[in-house]
C-alpha cells in the first residue's frame, strides 16, 4: 500500500533450482518490478485491513493510478547463489535497482 518492500520468500530461488534439477536443463528467472503512480503514505497501515482497502477503492482515482512494469535481464538459476538467503536478497537487490525502490 505504500510503495515500499516487503518480505521476499524463498519460492522463486527453490522453483527454478527444482525445475533446473527436474529438466536437466538451466533455468531462468526475469525479475519484474512493478511501480504505481502515487501511493497511500505508511498512515493507512494503522487503520485495520478493510478500511484500508476501503480507502483505497473510494480514493482509486488518486492512489495507484498508472503503472510502470519493468523486466530486467533473465538470471540463470546456476547464477544464483548456493545459499537461498542470499539467492533471495539478490533477487530483491536486482528488482530494487530496477524500479528505483527504496
Amino acid at each position: 500500500l505504500t510503495g515500499k518492500f516487503g518480505p521476499f520468500k524463498k519460492g522463486v530461488v527453490r522453483i527454478a533450482r527444482g525445475a533446473a534439477e527436474e529438466m536437466g536443463e538451466e533455468t531462468y528467472v526475469v525479475p519484474v518490478s512493478i511501480t504505481y503512480g502515487r501511493y497511500a503514505n505508511e498512515s493507512i497501515l494503522r487503520l485495520p485491513i478493510q478500511v484500508q482497502y476501503l480507502a483505497l477503492v473510494a480514493c482509486f482515482l488518486w492512489y495507484r493510478r498508472g503503472a510502470a512494469v519493468i523486466f530486467g535481464k533473465p538470471i540463470p538459476s546456476s547464477a544464483l547463489p548456493e545459499s537461498d538467503d542470499e539467492a533471495t536478497e539478490m533477487l530483491k537487490s536486482t528488482i530494487r535497482h530496477l524500479g528505483n525502490h527504496s
